[in-house]
């Protein structure tokens, strides 16, 4: 080619994103040692242009080549949400039949902005998680700031090995459904924000209960895996304490942590 993948990324957004800043879409690509896959990883202060980078990396020339995906943001947003719309990714009928990893921002614990993962615009995350990893058959790790729904389980099997997980605005049954799950048998680490929307007055009803937890560090179809790591649960002490023996029971490591 006569021009590098990251200065043809750059070209496109100059002409798709009106009063383009090179300062505010920052554009990083790196080739892997041995063979011709990439990593793309990029950066934008305004969270919606991120829409136009899709549209690039969809495209049958560049998602074949992508070993990697990864974004981050300033903590930007409308009406104190940022949205990451997978929509313009899964338009087009390519698969990333050789990415590895897609990590989108997470949720810190001072953001002014939930960040959340929609399809077509929706607070909901509507399947797209699920839609995302049809298209790629090779994927090994996946981070998102939002629960994917019961259409993320209803496959066959893949290889998954590594999930970072944020419920978002609802955690949508996510550890109910993995702990039931027949087609993640290769996830090795697990990693959970539960639901956090804490200015509700009944937020701890909206979040996962103990009974899917215990599920979870039970359930035999997950046989590699061995690391959880739960993030602001409502659980009291001892129930975290009968978690911990659970999972020790059942070979796995667990930990408690807090944003």
């Amino acid at each position: 080619m006569d021009k590098s993948i990251e200065t043809e990324i750059i070209d496109f957004l100059k002409e798709a994103i009106e009063d383009y800043n090179p300062q505010e879409h920052k554009v990083t690509v790196l080739s892997q040692p041995g063979n011709q896959r990439i990593e793309v990883h990029y950066h934008t202060v305004y969270h919606n242009d991120y829409l136009q980078i899709l549209e690039f990396l969809q495209t049958a020339k560049i998602a074949p080549l992508l070993a990697k995906i990864s974004f981050s943001s300033e903590d930007e947003g409308i009406n104190g949400t940022q949205y990451w719309d997978l929509k313009g990714l899964l338009e087009g009928d390519g698969k990333f039949e050789n990415l590895e990893l897609f990590a989108l921002p997470m949720n810190g614990s001072d953001n002014h902005n939930r960040i959340i993962v929609t399809l077509d615009d929706s607070y909901d995350e509507n399947g797209g998680l699920g839609l995302l990893i049809d298209k790629c058959p090779q994927l090994q790790s996946l981070s998102a700031p939002s629960a994917p729904n019961e259409a993320f389980f209803a496959r066959a099997e893949h290889g998954l090995k590594i999930l970072h997980v944020q419920s978002g605005y609802a955690h949508q049954d996510f550890i109910s459904h993995l702990s039931q799950s027949t087609c993640f048998a290769a996830l090795a680490s697990l990693t959970f924000r539960d639901y956090v929307e804490t200015y509700m007055s009944d937020y701890k009803k909206l979040c996962t209960p103990y009974a899917a937890y215990e599920r979870l560090m039970e359930a035999s179809t997950l046989p590699a895996l061995k690391e959880i790591v739960l993030y602001d649960t409502v659980l009291d002490a001892t129930q975290k304490t009968l978690l911990l023996e659970l999972a020790k029971l059942h070979g796995r490591s667990l930990e408690f942590r807090n944003l």
